[in-house]
């Protein structure tokens, strides 16, 4: 059985995409929760272009600011892992 702080639905699929009306229902149920950027295609970060790593990176910000603007804080967790040098999404 999964245990939350906040009794949250637990996500059907660890690799599954949640949804904006997912993702309210996570923040209405649970003010403190932080909800962080992935990139919008969860594209290789390592292999596109400054341009569409900027591109991921501000569509995602876009996005999530659009309905979790004060709990969306700026932060990124690199798809696969990969940390390239990403132009600032400002």
């Amino acid at each position: 059985t999964a245990f939350s702080l906040c009794d949250v639905p637990p996500v059907l699929h660890p690799l599954r995409i949640s949804t904006e009306d997912e993702l309210r229902e996570i923040l209405q149920r649970c003010p403190l929760t932080t909800i962080g950027n992935h990139t919008f295609n969860h594209v290789n970060l390592g292999v596109a272009t400054p341009g569409e790593q900027k591109e991921e990176v501000a569509s995602a910000h876009r996005w999530l600011h659009s309905f979790s603007e004060h709990r969306y804080l700026p932060y990124v967790a690199y798809p696969f892992g990969i940390a390239p040098s990403v132009p600032d999404a400002s």
